[in-house]
């Protein structure tokens, strides 16, 4: 099991240098040894406050590693991935590796029938919005095998979340300006992001009522982010996390944690792995259980 020692109290720039430093040195592994007994020591030994970070290094190296082989690494990682953590790690992991190696497997995606297989696509997005030069709304434009609606959003969430992480609690300005400059149909994906990023690395109590007032009509969205920030297995008892709950949803951390399980548990009985939810399905069931 992952070791448990508290969460430390790091800065933005500390919190993301300690995520790229895991995330590359778990797919270094992972491309190096392939789903080794050395990699799975690793998620062993993994603290588990860093343990996405680590599923999605693992993910992203067993992608580029497997894309000779029909993956099969890669499938056999995912099926141990039981949890929300390790899960959305690996799946933003292959989306940051798409955009790394350029190379997009369909047939691959279409065996992810879950509600996490999304985050592909906000690892793609995520990976755009932090290597892009500079941060123009204009030319952030989804790669061409991101299409439909469901891919979209997911892509700009990302985006909206790499936001967060690139200009931090100080340009919260800046990042409602790129928002702004945005086509207005991507701009709840966006806020949903960035809801995410503030709750997920936190932010003063300031900067939260100041997104939840930039937000305006897209706060539903910037709760829903919440919630998904509340899922990470080292979320429960994280004092910002605590706070970010209160501001964006007025409940508990504990109390939103359950109402996305409940939700989830609705979707998984509805489908039941046969397919994806879309996510204005996703949308609205989330949203019944906060308003119950």
């Amino acid at each position: 099991m992952p070791r448990t020692t508290p969460k430390p109290v790091l800065s933005l720039n500390e919190y993301t240098s300690v995520a790229v430093q895991t995330v590359q040195s778990a797919a270094l592994l992972a491309v190096k040894t392939g789903y080794s007994d050395e990699v799975r020591n690793g998620l062993e030994s993994c603290e588990k406050w860093c343990l996405g970070w680590y599923s999605e290094g693992v993910a992203s190296g067993l992608y580029v590693r497997g894309l000779q082989d029909e993956l099969s690494e890669l499938k056999r990682y995912l099926e141990t991935c039981n949890d929300f953590s390790t899960r959305v790690g690996a799946f933003v992991g292959i989306g940051l590796a798409i955009m790394n190696k350029g190379v997009f497997v369909e047939r691959f995606y279409e065996t992810l029938n879950c509600l996490e297989a999304p985050w592909v696509f906000d690892g793609v997005g995520f990976q755009c919005c932090i290597c892009a030069p500079e941060l123009d709304a204009a030319s952030l434009r989804p790669p061409q095998f991101v299409e439909g609606e469901d891919r979209t959003e997911a892509f700009f969430a990302g985006v909206g979340r790499a936001l967060w992480f690139r200009l931090g609690e100080q340009s919260i300005e800046a990042m409602a300006n790129f928002v702004e400059s945005a086509p207005s149909e991507w701009h709840p994906a966006l806020w949903r992001g960035i809801g995410f990023g503030s709750t997920y690395a936190g932010c003063s109590d300031a900067g939260l009522e100041e997104l939840k007032r930039r937000a305006g009509k897209h706060l539903d969205y910037m709760k829903i982010a919440c919630g998904y920030a509340q899922l990470s297995d080292e979320g429960e008892g994280i004092a910002h996390r605590e706070r970010a709950a209160q501001i964006y949803t007025g409940v508990s951390g504990e109390e939103l944690r359950g109402a996305m399980r409940a939700a989830f548990a609705r979707l998984d009985a509805r489908h039941q792995n046969q397919d994806t939810p879309t996510w204005r399905e996703i949308l609205s069931t989330i949203s019944d259980e906060l308003e119950r």
